[in-house]
């Protein structure tokens, strides 16, 4: 018997779906059938999703991300 490993989605993928089941156009049945990933999977990403989106708006969620981008910027010009 073969061992089977687990499916691993990138996080654009996972954030593609979740805006796509926020978008209520579609039934989670329907998403789920589409993408090949199970409905519980699809409401445990949204779930993590939303618990993430109050710390977008924290002051040191801006300052890294103001960070990382200077950082990329010099990255850049080198």
């Amino acid at each position: 018997m073969e061992k089977k490993t687990r499916k691993q989605s990138s996080a654009e993928f996972k954030a593609k779906v979740v805006k796509e089941m926020l978008r209520e156009e579609k039934t989670v049945g329907q998403l789920a059938a589409e993408y090949g990933v199970h409905s519980n999977m699809l409401y445990r990403w949204r779930d993590q999703a939303l618990a993430g989106l109050p710390g977008l708006f924290s002051d040191q969620a801006a300052q890294e991300l103001a960070q990382k981008e200077v950082a990329w910027q010099e990255e850049r010009e080198a």
